[in-house]
């Protein structure tokens, strides 16, 4: 794993818990897509979940859907693991 990509995603997480900043716009373009996509009972792996923003948001569009997130950051998977209060399997 590249040492620099993760120092700069473990600051990341540091410094914004729970927030998504600048990129929320492109957050909710995604969450629209994601659910116009799903079925209501399937699986959804978000693959660099970072902080869970995503998960969240489709959990609480399609509840129904099993969620999975991964993130080589493990202070991002610790900031997912808060916000998703165990609504999504996180690693």
């Amino acid at each position: 794993m590249n040492s620099a990509i993760l120092k700069f995603w473990e600051n990341e997480a540091s410094d914004k818990p729970e927030s998504t900043g600048h990129q929320l716009f492109f957050r909710n373009i995604e969450i629209a897509e994601v659910c116009n996509a799903i079925f209501k009972h399937c699986k959804v792996l978000d693959a660099g979940c970072g902080n869970g923003y995503v998960l969240k948001e489709v959990h609480r569009v399609c509840p129904n859907v099993e969620l999975y997130g991964i993130d080589f950051s493990p202070k991002m998977i610790k900031n997912a693991k808060k916000l998703m209060n165990n609504c999504a399997s996180l690693e």
